[in-house]
């Protein structure tokens, strides 16, 4: 039975439509379609009604981006699925992140029903899913308010001590105690001297007494609970012989569920028009940096807790309020003993007699100093790693690039060796690719895609030998001190990248001080419990509470807060024109957090600066020095190999450094014509080159296909992007043999070399 499908297609070939519906139909659908092709008539058929939205990436009269856009701002609930006839990764990637649902390709359009299912699925996941939260909101929100606002007493108590754990104000008023007094019995003591033993709140019917020790019949009903984090059952009791009374105690005594509020760090206010007093829960006098019951008691007093230059707006806010008879929204500052200051938002609600006139007022108030930064940082993190996964696209389309001009200045090197002049110009061409080379391998470590080889390191050592550098690096007007802790543990990052880090820690502080200074490494151990990093304010990517900690400080002019902001972003830089890239520091933030760390940073302007670098602590030992590589015998060979490339000029440099180490070549531009070549092949091949990510079937999936067809093919995966990454991703298995672009002609053969040396040892 044909599954019915709402769909739009917004494609201006109207062949393509007929096969894309045609598709549809033999995968069980039965498509109810409009085609469109342009702006107006695509706002014209979107509603929320439709099932799916099936768009070509390239358009005439329109584009993807902006029907995404639209789609976002009227309909986001509804998929929206690209299928094109050529799309690189790179745009696949960019529309999955505006809001596509998935891509594929014309010519695979096998997929198409697979994906319209899944998408469909994922949609009606994510209704049922929102519609689960506000059922939770709700009832949480529900629950809140009847305990608050029941007109029946009601309390929490703990199951195995019987103690009372919360009281609403309706108990507090109908048995006449004050709520320190009833929370500090058991249900023993509301229960008539007669009925003590065996005593049971959750009793369908029992016997209570005030305080005043009246007798009242009581029916209650309950439910079990966690509360705090203990067994508890909460209680409604229902007097049936004074219930009138219970209710009007309930609404005299109803916007004060102080026991909520303070758990909630909210604080309330009351304010008395005629006498002029005011009163503030502990909780507000806490978060105002007030000492307990110090608060001077009147409106005037409050206003003086404000910070002088809100203090106007404050007394602005509430007379408009009164003046407009709705309640006052109030958001102010406020400058505790230490100095520190703390944001406070709140409101209050002012009642009136029968004449118009304001009697009394009551609010509440709470510190959000410590959410508002959270928010700051979030947005921060969140701008620092859209700037990673950007210079990481810009670093892998480079290497392509580089990739070729190195290569090909190999090539051309043996045929320029008697000539001079030309011989020398190539040789600047060679040491400017290394030094791009060098550049994106800096956009690589800040965007968290190098290759690290972690060992167990001594960072003492470490920093140790950097000095030794540093030492020649830095002008005799700076002293360089080193205080390690000969204590100090170890450990686990890649020895070469962390040496990095010293370096451009310390070169950083050299270059803030033109005119000499200090400039100090130390080292030490600590141990933190799990809120530290959140409570000094910056992230902590790791589980552990045990570290190593360097600490590289200066005496330099500092930093104000602005700079610091953005010191770790890339070729960010207060350095005139010329004196730096400004990807030190960016580099550094890269390698601790890829390494599992943190790094922190404290400067004031005129003060100098300090950098804190945690790493987390292992118990491991120092691993041994694995001493030299091994030394090869020839790279050349008569194998066949099959390369299988999608950029051009890299595709064919590969193949020209192969064939001049003696390789047979069989070249593809992706994997459908590799396949097509290798099936047709008579003879065996030896080994498949191929890069990772290409247009239609990635590198993994063509290997996965041949495998079968050729078992003693051996495979080396090649990419712009790091193994490392390509592991993360999802996209290669761990171990896979892979070569890094740029690769040199060397590195090619020798990579080439050892795996066919290796099948021939162990066939």
């Amino acid at each position: 039975m044909q599954r019915p499908l709402r769909a739009l297609l917004v494609e201006d070939n109207e062949h393509d439509a007929e096969l894309i519906v045609a598709q549809l139909r033999r995968d069980g659908f039965e498509p109810d379609w409009h085609r469109v092709d342009c702006e107006a008539d695509y706002l014209t058929c979107l509603n929320d009604d439709l099932d799916v939205i099936l768009s070509d990436y390239t358009l005439h009269k329109f584009d993807v981006v902006t029907a995404l856009r639209l789609l976002r701002e009227r309909h986001p609930d509804v998929p929206f699925i690209v299928i094109s006839g050529t799309i690189g990764e790179e745009r696949a990637v960019a529309v999955l992140k505006q809001g596509a649902a998935d891509y594929l390709l014309k010519g695979r359009l096998e997929r198409l029903g697979g994906a319209v299912a899944r998408a469909m699925e994922t949609r009606a996941l994510q209704r049922e899913h929102r519609q689960t939260q506000r059922s939770l909101l709700d009832s949480e929100h529900r629950y809140r308010l009847m305990f608050e606002h029941a007109p029946q007493p009601m309390w929490v108590y703990d199951i195995e001590t019987e103690r009372f754990l919360a009281v609403n104000d309706s108990a507090l008023q109908h048995y006449g105690y004050a709520r320190e007094e009833f929370l500090g019995m058991t249900i023993a003591g509301i229960c008539r001297p007669q009925e003590r033993d065996g005593a049971d709140a959750a009793r369908d019917h029992c016997r209570h007494q005030k305080k005043d020790g009246s007798p009242i019949e009581v029916e209650t009903s309950s439910r079990d609970l966690t509360f705090e984090d203990r067994p508890a059952k909460v209680v409604v009791a229902h007097d049936v012989t004074e219930r009138k009374r219970a209710e009007e105690a309930l609404l005299t005594h109803q916007q004060r569920a102080q026991f909520a509020l303070k758990a909630g760090g909210i604080g309330i206010w009351d304010w008395d028009t005629k006498t002029g007093n005011a009163h503030w829960s502990e909780t507000l006098e806490e978060i105002h940096g007030v000492p307990p019951l110090t608060f001077g008691g009147t409106m005037e007093a409050f206003i003086g807790y404000v910070h002088p230059e809100d203090r106007h707006a404050v007394r602005a806010e509430i007379e408009r309020a009164l003046a407009e008879r709705r309640d006052a929204v109030l958001r102010y500052r406020t400058v505790w003993p230490d100095g520190s200051v703390h944001l406070i938002v709140g409101n209050g609600r002012f009642s009136r007699d029968d004449e118009g006139n304001v009697i009394a007022g009551v609010g509440i108030g709470m510190d959000v100093t410590e959410r508002r930064e959270l928010e700051t940082k979030l947005l921060q993190a969140q701008k620092m790693d859209a700037i990673g996964q950007l210079a990481g696209g810009i670093a892998h389309d480079f290497n392509n690039l580089l990739t070729a001009i190195l290569g090909y200045t190999e090539l051309l090197a043996p045929v320029l060796q008697d000539r001079e002049r030309q011989r020398k110009d190539l040789e600047q061409i060679r040491k400017a690719a290394i030094r791009a080379t060098l550049l994106t391998g800096q956009l690589l470590a800040f965007s968290r895609r190098q290759i690290l080889q972690p060992a167990v390191v001594d960072l003492n050592a470490l920093v140790t030998d950097a000095a030794t550098l540093l030492r020649r690096l830095i002008a005799a007007n700076i002293r360089v001190t080193l205080e390690l802790d000969p204590a100090l543990g170890r450990t686990k990052a890649d020895p070469g990248q962390i040496e990095q880090v010293v370096l451009n820690l310390a070169i950083n502080a050299r270059d803030a001080m033109p005119s000499g200074g200090s400039l100090i490494l130390q080292t030490m151990n600590v141990e933190v419990d799990d809120q530290f990093f959140r409570r000094h304010g910056f992230a902590n990517e790791t589980d552990s509470t045990r570290f190593v900690v360097l600490i590289v400080s200066d005496t330099g002019g500092g930093m104000d807060p602005a700079v610091k902001k953005r010191i770790f972003e890339p070729f960010f830089t207060t350095k005139s024109q010329g004196k730096g890239t400004g990807l030190g520091l960016a580099t550094v933030y890269g390698i601790v957090k890829q390494s599992g760390g943190s790094i922190w940073v404290y400067s004031e302007p005129g003060q100098g600066a300090t950098f804190k670098v945690y790493l987390p602590r292992t118990d491991e030992a120092v691993a041994p020095d694995a001493g030299a590589p091994p030394v090869h015998g020839s790279l050349s060979g008569t194998e066949t190999i099959l390369l299988v490339e999608d950029e051009e000029a890299v595709r064919l440099l590969s193949r020209a450094l192969l064939e001049r180490q003696g390789y047979r070549v069989i070249e593809a531009a992706d994997a459908d014509q590799a396949i097509r070549l290798a099936v047709s092949e008579d003879a065996p091949i030896d080994l498949l080159v191929t890069d990772v990510v290409m247009p239609g079937q990635s590198g993994p999936e063509l290997f996965e296909y041949l495998a079968p067809l050729r078992p003693q093919m051996q495979v080396l995966y090649v990419s712009g992007y790091t193994g490392e990454a390509m592991v993360t991703r999802g996209v290669l298995q761990a171990g896979s043999a892979f070569l890094q672009k740029p690769f040199t002609a060397t590195g090619l053969s020798t990579k080439v070399r050892e795996l066919l040396d290796a099948r021939a040892t162990h066939p």
